[in-house]
């Protein structure tokens, strides 16, 4: 655990130095370029409903954020609000489908930075195949308060095995959550013996895994 902090912590300082865009400010512990990985960014510049992402990086088709019950009241969407732009106000369910690497491997990893204002953190589960009969639920591994209150959190699951898809759900927990942009990392890993296919920097991201 120890070890996971030093990371984050690291990780969030390079970026910022970086200067790369505030809102994504914690890389996943796995290369955006690793086999099997996908990237997906919302920065919800308009009111479609479902969203296309902004940033798409993801050869199995195109991942979509969907707001349930369309325009409903207390949903809408701001072309401004509390000094960000593009901003989405909700007290349901943000629903993201990310599609995925058609293999069965073992495992899959899931990676989630939400920059929202809300009174507490929105809860964040993954649905392996969109079935809701056992939710993964997301733990959040780092907090990052930026400009005008804005809070960036990062949440992380594992979930097993592979789905051909999942769904990641935002749900504010009793309260409106505004939120200013999503990113969704994943990666599904194969087993060892795959791994020993992709050479040495597949060997060192299994003993990554293991630590």
């Amino acid at each position: 655990m120890k070890r996971v902090v030093i990371f984050l912590a690291l990780t969030a300082v390079l970026l910022l130095a970086n200067g790369l865009q505030a809102e994504d400010l914690v890389l996943p512990p796995w290369s955006r370029t690793d086999p099997g990985a996908t990237h997906q960014v919302w920065e919800f510049s308009d009111d479609s409903n479902p969203a296309m992402p902004d940033i798409d990086n993801n050869l199995n088709g195109v991942a979509t954020v969907s707001l349930t019950g369309g325009f409903a009241e207390k949903t809408v969407w701001y072309e401004e609000y509390a000094g960000a732009l593009g901003v989405w106000g909700f007290d349901i369910d943000m629903i993201a489908t990310i599609p995925n690497f058609d293999v069965p491997n073992p495992i899959k990893e899931v990676w989630v930075q939400i920059t929202y204002l809300a009174d507490v953190d929105p809860l964040a589960f993954v649905l392996p195949e969109g079935d809701d009969s056992d939710p993964t639920f997301m733990s959040v591994v780092q907090e990052i308060v930026g400009g005008n209150g804005y809070t960036t959190a990062v949440y992380h699951a594992i979930i097993e095995p592979n789905p051909t898809f999942e769904q990641i759900v935002i749900w504010p927990a009793e309260c409106t959550a505004y939120i200013d942009e999503l990113v969704i990392d994943t990666i599904c890993i194969p087993e060892p013996a795959t791994m020993c296919l992709l050479g040495l920097g597949g060997l060192a991201l299994l003993r990554k895994r293991k630590l």
